[in-house]
């Protein structure tokens, strides 16, 4: 079977390609175009090994077209765009069809706008900017759709939306200040982000479903925002050696979100919204400022200072929360509330000089103020409420009304019990 040109107008135009019985392609005999050099094609086969098409690309032409035997049924569409030849207008849009298409498209080294669509079926969509500010735009359509996305050289901007569909989606920032933008849509989709050197954003949304959501910092400052929506979602965010904002909110549903920051001065936010969430917060090697909040439900917080002097807060919300905090190599500031319900909060020092903070909420929680290898402090801020402190032997130090929450203290250095006005009503140290 051999491929016969059906149309060929110039450098910048598209080339069609029909069968005929009369060659049998091989990888070492490829057809040849008499306006042009050689081209390459690739086959596709069916497990009775009757050919079913395939894709052919030619130097004398940007764009590449598919072709199919009309003699072995139906089969998914192959559609490649190469916009690599200077002569090729280097904008374009590849549309789909209701099968499984399979997609790829890059640009010429210019500031191109690049846009695939994949319709119905399961998608394949590449795309690769290069250099230039590329504007880069995949839609799955339904269907279990995988989109790939590299921006290159230049301040790039990517979008990517799977739609319905349990999907995948990667993007890669490059060189450059990108802009990375995906949308899962309904479905149980997948996916990950990544900046490059530049200052990147990176925003992503699972939507509806059980989502798998995964973002990384790049090299420069960058801001990353991700969000589950509902169904019990998975957010994973590290920031690089920049200085990092690391956002992220689980929705409905009972979510895991980790955050870890990274070589930067970082900051880190999370939320969990409604359900029981799973909210862990890490420090890197800068001094960064990390915010947790569980909402409704029974969540669990975890808050770890890294090397360097960091900010610690973490509220429950509505529930029966844990909250768990730790200093690390630095001199931190940890601050913790429950909220209405009846939590458990431990609040531990590092190796530097902690300053422990505990707002006493509406519940009946207990409470453990933990000193580290540090010269460690606590102030309580609970005026009016009903709360009492403990010393470690369970000496009973302070009372405020009566019952409530149960305050456990040891390995500190100095308690404060604050006024509204801000004035310590009580002032304990050690001897």
């Amino acid at each position: 079977m051999a491929l016969v040109p059906l149309g060929y107008a110039g450098p910048s135009d598209v080339g069609y390609f029909r069968p005929s019985n009369d060659w049998t392609p091989r990888p070492d005999h490829l057809p040849h175009s008499p306006h042009a050099g050689s081209f390459g094609h690739l086959p596709f086969h069916h497990g009775y090994g009757n050919l079913l098409g395939g894709i052919m690309r030619g130097d004398w032409g940007s764009r590449v077209a598919p072709w199919r035997n009309p003699e072995a049924g139906s089969y998914s569409d192959r559609i490649v765009h190469n916009f690599q030849s200077q002569s090729a207008d280097p904008n374009g849009t590849v549309g789909g069809t209701a099968r499984d298409d399979r997609q790829a498209q890059w640009g010429d080294g210019r500031a191109n706008r690049l846009e695939a669509r994949g319709e119905g079926g399961n998608d394949l969509l590449l795309q690769v900017g290069r250099r230039g500010d590329d504007s880069l735009h995949a839609y799955g359509g339904d269907g279990r759709d995988r989109i790939r996305q590299h921006g290159g050289a230049g301040d790039d901007f990517q979008l990517a939306s799977g739609d319905q569909g349990d999907d995948s989606i990667r993007q890669f920032g490059g060189r450059g200040n990108d802009r990375l933008i995906s949308s899962g849509g309904d479905g149980n989709d997948r996916s990950l982000q990544r900046g490059g050197t530049g200052d990147d954003l990176l925003v992503s949304q699972g939507g509806e479903g059980h989502d798998r959501l995964r973002q990384r910092g790049g090299f420069g400052d960058d801001q990353l925002f991700a969000s589950g929506d509902g169904g019990d979602d998975r957010i994973r965010q590290r920031g690089g050696p920049g200085q990092d904002q690391l956002n992220a909110a689980g929705g409905d549903g009972n979510d895991l979100v980790s955050q870890r920051g990274g070589t930067g001065n970082d900051a880190l936010n999370a939320s969990g919204d409604r359900g029981d969430d799973r909210l862990v917060q890490r420090g890197g090697a800068g001094s960064d400022q990390m915010l947790a909040a569980g909402g409704d439900g029974r969540d669990v917080l975890v808050q770890r200072g890294g090397a360097g002097a960091d900010q610690l807060a973490a509220a429950g919300g509505d529930g029966n929360d844990v909250l768990r905090q730790s200093g690390g190599a630095g001199d931190d500031v940890l601050r913790a509330g429950g909220g209405p319900g009846d939590d458990r909060i431990l609040q531990r020092g590092g190796t530097g000089n902690d300053q422990l903070i505990y707002d006493v909420g509406e519940g009946r929680d207990q409470v453990l103020l933990s000193g580290g290898q540090g010269r460690d402090s606590a102030q309580i801020n609970g005026h009016g409420q009903n709360f009492t402190i403990r010393d470690a032997e369970g000496r009973v130090l302070y009372t405020s009304g009566e019952g409530g929450t149960s305050i456990l203290a040891r390995g500190l250095e100095n308690i404060q019990v604050m006024g509204d006005d801000g004035k310590a009503l009580w002032n304990w140290q050690a001897s």
